[in-house]
């Protein structure tokens, strides 16, 4: 029993619903209003639903900031008769005429209707459209900011992705620059070894060649108090000073040693022997 009320009231409301009749306005009057454009529209017949697409946000802002009108437009709208054939005869008539009335405050005057019966067109059609534009406009919002994300994601891998190489570089080198530190100071150890190596060895000839002074003095003092042979000793100096003059004379022409510069050691083991 119930099913069957339930069905009848189905039926009632299609027949109701498939009675009514929807005109399209694809352009509304400047500045009209959803109650002046229902004070009009009822003069011709039974109006129900009324639905006007306002004007752009950033449009309406744009006007405002310049100084212009601060009503709100709209760009389009749908007018629903509760008689199918009141919504026909409204469009056939109302089509690019005037919007006409009286003079005096009526700014609608010289506008000129424009509008067009949509046949098979119900209102569940256009709430449909709505809520189809309204799920359009979340996902396209959504992939945006996926697309966002992503992009932000990106980004922060990639200043981390510098940080780290960054990071690594500044340790490489500071490495190198250890290494080279350590071997700089290892060759100057060994360039100081060296050195103190050279020293010795020239303070080594030096006392060498003090001895073998000293020693020529005394063989040339021994001689002169004696009756005139030459000890081993003096033979030794007499052997010395003869092969530094056969050096010098070698060394003519040439540019001349320096004080320290050290003596040939087999030399002076050949005199010694």
């Amino acid at each position: 029993m119930a099913d069957s009320e339930q069905q009848e009231a189905v039926r009632r409301f299609e027949a109701k619903e498939d009675r009514k009749g929807v005109v399209y306005l694809s352009q509304v009057p400047p500045y009209m209003q959803v109650d002046k454009l229902r004070h009009t529209m009822s003069q011709f017949g039974q109006v129900g639903r009324i639905f006007l697409t306002p004007e752009d946000e950033v449009t309406f802002a744009r006007r405002v900031k310049s100084g212009g009108n601060r009503k709100r437009r709209f760009v389009d709208g749908w007018v629903e008769f509760l008689d199918k054939r009141v919504a026909k005869r409204v469009a056939a008539s109302l089509n690019n005429t005037p919007v006409g009335g009286r003079k005096r405050h009526n700014i609608y005057r010289d506008d000129i209707w424009c509008v067009r019966y949509l046949p098979k067109f119900k209102w569940h059609h256009l709430t449909e459209h709505a809520v189809y534009k309204r799920n359009v406009r979340q996902y396209r919002l959504q992939a945006q900011l996926a697309q966002s994300k992503r992009e932000d994601q990106h980004y922060l891998e990639q200043v981390e992705k510098a940080r780290r190489q960054a990071k690594i570089q500044q340790k490489r080198s500071m490495k190198e620059a250890k290494r080279v530190e350590a071997e700089g100071e290892a060759d100057d150890d060994a360039v100081g070894r060296d050195e103190e190596k050279e020293e010795e060895r020239k303070d080594k000839m030096r006392r060498l060649l003090a001895s073998l002074k000293r020693a020529a003095a005394a063989d040339e003092n021994a001689l002169s108090s004696s009756s005139g042979r030459p000890t081993g000793k003096r033979k030794l100096a007499e052997a010395f000073r003869e092969e530094a003059r056969t050096g010098e004379g070698a060394g003519r022409g040439r540019e001349t040693a320096a004080p320290d510069q050290p003596i040939d050691i087999s030399l002076l083991k050949r005199f010694a022997a």
